[in-house]
């Protein structure tokens, strides 16, 4: 029989067995679910370093695409570059090719000219051929300038050196020809005398404000030392004449001679038209001064006037320039009224009392005929005076009177003193009757009544008057009194017009205006 006490010891160590094992199970328990949760959050690792492996795995993708991109356009850039180098090496060879040409071309053109110039010079060449001469000369010039551009990029390399060294051949040629147009030279005037200016005039004096406002343009205006009172354009005029770098040698029309020979001129320009203008140019012969008289009669007058300026002062290139500029600026204020229908007969008033008019082989009835006017007194040669009946049986439908300094404000007094002489027969005048009667003061005046390149602008503002609808105006919007304050001109770009004519605006005379 087993005893109590031994059955007790087995309990109490089976309790402790249970007891041991309990806690080894809670112990097995605690490490399994630090397992779990180790084993989660490898689990969770493992996710995001796949997806970042996804995303490393994308951006590569992306760098292989850009870089395939940039090989790509590298690949292009280089097939471009290959191309270009083709292209450009066909065309130094091009260049080389027609170098060789046009060497040898210009060489022969190069002398012909020169034998041209040489020619001319000993006949005293018109104006006309000095125009066609020089233009020969800017065509050559114009060629050698294209092959230069071409030669421009690739001037650096060796296997052209050659030919720049005949193309430098052909300008030295070209700048001696060009030299044998300057001085000495020999000008047949208007009064159809020979002026012969024995080198570049250094100091110059003009009787005219066309004649001054030519030398601005022609950029002479160094070379002047005296101008005529009337001389106002450009605005540096004044403003030399009050630092005194420019002296004023009196009226235009009555210059004063011993102001003139004290200035020591080498060289002195008025116009044909001032009969005071011949007889300085007599007085000034005596003393060995040479004297240039201006063409004024005609538009063509006007371009021929700039040329001998040019020519006469060593700026023939300039000259020539501004000439084209004015013919391309007048041809595109024709091709404005070329499709107008009616010609509006139109007087072109030049002083009122006495009244003075604008007949035929003038400038300004050349204007007028191309703003498409009909110059009611074109049968009239010159600038004539004509009694105030004339104007009555003439029946303008536009008069146009430049006031310049006549002591005329306002056109009401020019209405006043026709109605003075024809009474209550003024307001049959059509002109009068549709409130188309014009006076043109200042700058406006100016344009109209001097012969320069400023004619271009006096055509625009013959054509406001004489057809605004062409301008995008009615009549009724030209004010009587036409000056720049009270109306403006349009400007090319507001008429939907093209133009990149860059002018140096000038001037214009007629009978009893000034010059």
């Amino acid at each position: 029989m087993v005893n109590s006490k031994s059955i007790w010891t087995a309990i109490a160590l089976l309790a402790l067995f249970l007891v041991g094992v309990g806690a080894f199970i809670a112990k097995l328990a605690a490490d399994y679910s630090k397992l779990s949760e180790d084993v989660s959050k490898s689990y969770k690792e493992i996710g995001e370093i796949r997806e970042m492996m996804g995303d490393v795995s994308s951006a590569v993708d992306e760098l292989n695409t850009i870089v395939k991109n940039e090989l790509g356009r590298v690949v292009e850039k280089l097939d471009e570059l290959t191309a270009a180098y083709s292209e450009h090496s066909q065309a130094i060879s091009g260049i080389r090719t027609e170098l060789i040409n046009l060497t040898s071309e210009l060489r022969t053109r190069v002398e012909e000219l020169r034998r041209e110039v040489e020619s001319l010079k000993q006949e005293s060449a018109k104006n006309e051929d000095l125009e066609l001469l020089a233009g020969k000369l800017k065509e050559v010039e114009d060629r050698v300038k294209r092959i230069e551009e071409k030669l421009s990029k690739a001037a650096s390399l060796e296997e052209l050196k050659a030919v720049r060294r005949s193309l430098d051949e052909v300008k030295r040629s070209l700048v001696e020809v060009e030299k044998l147009l300057e001085f000495p030279a020999t000008i047949v005037d208007a009064a159809r005398s020979l002026v012969v200016i024995p080198s570049r005039p250094s100091r110059i004096v003009s009787l005219a404000p066309s004649a001054t406002e030519i030398l601005f343009a022609i950029n002479a205006s160094t070379q002047l030392v005296g101008v005529d009172t009337f001389s106002n354009y450009p605005p540096d005029v004044e403003e030399m004449k009050i630092n005194g770098s420019l002296i004023d040698i009196g009226s235009g029309w009555y210059p004063n001679v011993e102001k003139i020979i004290g200035l020591n001129p080498d060289l002195v320009v008025g116009v044909e038209s001032i009969v005071s203008h011949r007889t300085v140019k007599e007085i000034l012969s005596r003393y060995g001064i040479p004297m240039l008289l201006l063409p004024d009669r005609t538009l063509e007058d006007v371009y021929k006037s700039i040329i001998i300026v040019g020519r006469a002062t060593g700026h023939l290139k300039e000259a020539l320039n501004v000439v084209n500029n004015l013919r391309s600026e007048i041809t595109l204020l024709r091709s404005l009224v070329s499709n107008v229908s009616t010609r509006p007969r139109t007087a072109l008033i030049v002083w009122l009392s006495p009244l003075w008019v604008t007949g035929n082989e003038t400038w300004m009835h050349d204007l007028l005929v191309l703003a498409q006017g009909q110059n009611v007194f074109s049968n009239i040669s010159g600038w004539s005076m004509v009694g105030p009946e004339a104007l009555l049986e003439a029946q303008p439908e536009v008069v146009i009177f430049t006031a310049g300094d006549t002591g005329i404000t306002n056109c009401s007094t020019v209405i006043s003193t026709f109605r003075d002489v024809l009474g209550e027969a003024v307001n049959k005048i059509p002109a009068v009757a549709n409130n188309r009667v014009y006076c043109v003061y200042e700058e406006y005046n100016d344009i109209l009544v001097r012969p320069s390149p400023r004619v271009a602008k006096a055509l625009k503002l013959l054509i406001a008057l004489i057809h605004p609808e062409v301008l995008g105006l009615k009549p009724d919007e030209i004010p009587n009194d036409v000056k720049p304050e009270t109306f403006e001109l349009p400007k090319y770009e507001d008429l939907g017009v093209e133009q990149s004519i860059r002018l140096r605006h000038l001037a214009v005379i007629t009978v009893k205006v000034h010059h």
